[in-house]
């Protein structure tokens, strides 16, 4: 690819996964960049709109994956309520976040999370609107409990990736055989 700083990331995961989907083996295709029950990952500070910090330190810390738009639906993942990413959350559009159950409940107890804003880390100055709910996934594995959790589209956290070096993410395989017999055609 020449220098990094080209190297566009977004646009090469949609491709691969495109490709991948077209095997007959494969029924979903999708990427993020720390992958579910494995543990690790990234824990920023989350600003809530409306909500007033004194600094940095008093916002609370959420986990923050980016993920590809068909993410959900390859692991297993179940919308609670709203909608999942899709192409219409390009890097030019509204900037928009999915926000786990755990999340939900606990930074807004007894409201309706969608259309709430935040910002996470260094992620981005621009506010995020939340569009959607999902059940809790295992970051941590089955002995941890579900922490809160922020998930991105890749089409537009892959920036934030790139700022920090990481343009690598990490492929979930939906099968329709038995995953090692598909492994020769992807």
């Amino acid at each position: 690819q020449g220098d990094d700083s080209e190297f566009d990331v977004s646009g090469y995961y949609a491709a691969l996964l495109d490709g991948l989907e077209a095997l007959p083996a494969v029924e979903r295709a999708a990427s993020v960049h720390v992958a579910p029950v494995r543990g690790g990952g990234w824990v920023m500070s989350t600003e809530l709109e409306g909500v007033e910090y004194a600094d940095r330190s008093e916002q609370p810390l959420s986990y923050w994956r980016i993920v590809s738009d068909s993410y959900f639906e390859a692991i297993g993942g179940r919308l609670r309520d709203g909608r999942d990413f899709g192409p219409a959350d390009s890097a030019g559009s509204m900037p928009v976040a999915i926000v786990n159950a755990t999340f939900a409940a606990e930074r807004w107890p007894g409201q309706n999370p969608l259309g709430q804003r935040l910002r996470i880390g260094f992620d981005s100055a621009e506010w995020l609107t939340v569009v959607g709910v999902v059940e809790d996934i295992r970051l941590l594995g089955p002995a941890n409990a579900v922490p809160p959790t922020v998930y991105r589209p890749l089409s537009q956290g892959a920036a934030a990736l790139e700022r920090v070096g990481v343009t690598s993410q990490v492929l979930i395989l939906h099968t329709r055989e038995e995953p090692l017999a598909a492994l020769d055609s992807v």
